[in-house]
């Protein structure tokens, strides 16, 4: 007997709303089948009712052939989801290898923990809870609300705090995404005490990202003169010409369109292989001229005017 729709079964009722089941009959067992929409929304739930519902063990030569099919691609897509998060994750640690161990040894080596008032340009993320768990106490500024800051205001518009007010300022991959950096500089330097440290990182070699905010990438020489009024502690390249150029096809599932990551995820082996020979010849050639971007420390001097 052959019945076609929505229907009670031994294991529920309506248990695919919305599609297609078809029902066999037997002495032996009961066999469903749910001919899936292509977004495979609810997939697990009905394939692990196929499963139970059989009496012999799983055997892809007695599927019905829609059903074989659809598991089939269902297989593929959680391979590709699977392989897609891991690969996001990979690909935005090692773009940002060594960032997070120098700011660490910044702020030890500068005693940051002490800072009475200390201000977080850029709210939300990593940064966060790298600061946190190195005991920073701090009052964070974006321009987007929907990341929680403290305050909510432009770097380059920062009135709602007085001249040198804080002892230190973090300014951690935002530079980039200032619609007028000499400007948010300049207001960095003011809210910033003689004397108080500014410690920043901005991309270089580095594809776009938060688009349509992404607008500028910096030379050492340009991040230098965007810091012309302070005194230079430290400025140096997060790693070498091949280790950036091992970056892009890596950044790739952090920065490409959700349907483009999908595509990319079943090669992403085929990425972290090319990604390991290149960080290892890498370390035989080193070459400043190309890196994924810069870590600095910089200082508003002591005799420093406002202006």
């Amino acid at each position: 007997m052959l019945s076609r729709g929505l229907m009670s079964t031994p294991f529920g009722s309506n248990i695919c709303p919305g599609r297609q089941i078809t029902q066999t009959s037997s002495s032996s067992s009961h066999r469903w089948s749910c001919i899936l929409k292509p977004d495979f929304d609810g997939a697990v739930d009905e394939l692990r009712i196929f499963w139970r519902s059989r009496s012999s063990p799983p055997c892809g030569l007695c599927l019905d052939p829609p059903v074989f099919i659809h598991y089939a691609m269902f297989g593929l897509n959680r391979l590709s989801s699977n392989l897609l998060k891991r690969a996001t994750v990979y690909s935005k640690r090692h773009s940002r290898r060594g960032l997070y161990s120098n700011l660490r040894q910044v702020i030890n080596i500068n005693g940051l923990r002490a800072c009475q008032s200390v201000l977080n340009i850029g709210a939300g993320g990593e940064i966060d809870r790298v600061l946190r768990a190195e005991g920073i106490d701090f009052i964070s500024l974006d321009i987007d609300a929907a990341r929680k800051p403290d305050v909510v205001a432009s770097m380059g518009q920062m009135s709602v705090f007085g001249d040198g007010q804080f002892d230190a300022i973090f300014c951690m991959e935002v530079l980039e995404h200032v619609t007028n950096p000499f400007q948010a500089v300049a207001e960095a330097r003011r809210v910033l005490r003689p004397g108080g440290v500014f410690v920043g990182s901005t991309p270089f070699i580095l594809g776009t990202h938060d688009a349509p905010y992404d607008f500028f990438r910096y030379t050492k020489h340009g991040i230098e003169l965007l810091f012309r009024e302070f005194e230079k502690d430290l400025l140096i390249e997060r790693n070498s010409y091949f280790d950036a150029v091992a970056v892009l096809p890596l950044r790739l599932f952090a920065t490409a369109t959700k349907r483009e990551r999908e595509r990319l995820a079943i090669k992403f082996p085929l990425y972290v292989v090319t990604t390991w020979w290149l960080t290892l010849l890498g370390r035989g050639i080193q070459n400043s001229s190309c890196t994924t971007g810069y870590f600095f420390v910089f200082r508003r001097p002591l005799e420093a005017k406002y202006g």
